[in-house]
């Protein structure tokens, strides 16, 4: 009778839990790394099979968005801040505002008396002598008298027809009026070369010193 061999059946360990478990995570985690690598070498945003550990993704419009944001806030605060300091008042007006008013007292001179003081001024009388008529011509003179003195005497007519009395007379009646001045009176001598003149001269002088003797203007 033959007899048939059994081979013979292999003994089940019994398998720890906890290494198991263990040994699970290992092989997921091992299978993420390859995705990971296999996406950085692809470039591709797969989400990695591992839930524990996902792939970030890179939001570059959002950062951009926020950036801009920012950007836009930080300008509006430094634009307000910068209203405000230019809208304040200056230091000098706070200096001014601080500054308490003072009266300023204002001293008493004396009193001194304003009334205008009265100056006597001179009056200056004028008399216009007689036209005494000349052989070359007619010869008047008029005399000013300030404060009873024979002040000037002024040629109003003289003999100006021809060259010769014209030349003669510009020369014979300055010393005339100088004389007269000096002596204060109509006596004078007469001027050599234009004695016609010099008569004529004296002759309406003392007329307006009579004049003037007569209205009070002199005591000569």
């Amino acid at each position: 009778m033959s007899m048939t061999t059994v081979p013979p059946q292999p003994t089940e360990v019994p398998v720890d839990p906890a290494l198991a478990e263990r040994m699970d995570r290992l092989a997921q985690r091992s299978k993420a790394a390859k995705e990971a690598a296999l996406n950085r070498a692809t470039g591709s945003d797969a989400p990695s099979a591992d839930p524990a550990r996902p792939t970030r993704r890179r939001h570059t419009a959002r950062s951009a968005r926020y950036l801009s944001l920012a950007l836009s806030l930080l300008a509006t605060v430094v634009l307000t801040v910068a209203f405000s300091i230019l809208s304040l008042p200056s230091i000098d007006q706070f200096a001014l505002a601080a500054v308490p008013s003072q009266s300023v007292a204002t001293s008493s001179a004396p009193s001194v008396d304003s009334a205008p003081t009265t100056v006597a001024v001179p009056t200056v009388s004028t008399f216009n002598g007689d036209v005494v008529r000349t052989r070359w011509g007619p010869v008047q003179v008029q005399a000013q008298f300030k404060n009873g003195v024979l002040e000037d005497v002024v040629t109003l007519v003289y003999p100006n027809d021809r060259g010769t009395s014209i030349f003669i007379n510009q020369q014979a009646l300055p010393m005339l009026r100088s004389e007269v001045l000096t002596a204060q009176s109509a006596h004078v001598d007469t001027i050599s070369g234009a004695s016609v003149t010099s008569r004529g001269y004296v002759a309406s002088l003392q007329s307006a010193i009579d004049a003037a003797q007569a209205a009070g203007a002199i005591s000569l």
